[in-house]
This record gives structure tokens, sequence and C-alpha cells, in this order.
């Protein structure tokens, strides 16, 4: 099991606990069959798509956690966070500067590594 399968599914047990809700009606809240919800839950697959991890966060998750849900999402699937990816997509003239951001970490280590074999 991943760990963000293990944190979703501690999640459900804490909401389920309260109110209690079933897969197959926290499945259809969310427009997903229970089976593919399940398999979610259980580590079976990867973190689902942005759309449906906002439907769960919205069900599970209480605002405070949704960026560690989010991070362990995005772990999961080797992807950027869906919110952090959201707020980039709104920057539209800021790409570049983006770019150059991450352009600078990858020269500077580069330069790093290259004078470490030089010597």
């Amino acid at each position: 099991m991943s760990r963000f399968s293990n944190y979703l599914l501690k999640k459900y047990k804490e909401k389920n606990k309260t109110e209690k809700i079933s897969i197959r009606s926290l499945a259809i809240k969310i427009g997903i069959s229970h089976n593919y919800l399940s398999q979610i839950l259980n580590g079976k697959v990867c973190a689902p798509e942005a759309n449906i991890q906002k439907k769960l966060a919205n069900e599970l998750i209480p605002l405070k956690e949704r960026n560690r849900f989010y991070d362990l999402a995005a772990q999961s699937r080797k992807d950027i966070p869906i919110d952090i990816m959201e707020k980039i997509s709104e920057q539209k003239n800021k790409w570049n500067e983006f770019r150059n951001l991450l352009w600078k970490e990858v020269e500077y280590k580069w330069k790093n590594q290259w004078i470490f074999r030089k010597k």
C-alpha cells in the first residue's frame, strides 16, 4: 500500500465512524465505481486524476490537511500536486519565470557536479 492510500483509507475510516458512509455511497457521491474507489483505498492503483482527487478531498479531507493529501497523491502519481499545478496554470505570463528558476537549480547542480568531478 502507498502512503497515499494509507492516508486516504485512514480518513475514510474516520468519516465512516461518525457518518457511517459506505464505499458504495461515497463512490456515488464522487462519481466513480465502488470497485475503483476500493482499489484506490487499498492501494491497488495509484492516486486518481485531479478531478477525482478534488472530490475525494471535499468528502474526506479537512481543509488544513489538503496540502498533505495533494502531496501524497502527487508522489503516488510521480506528478506535481494539483493545487500547485492549478496555481501555476493561472499565472499565464509566469511560465518563463518558472523555467528560469528550474533551470538555475539544474545548472547549479550540474556545475557543482562538474567542479567536483574535475578535482
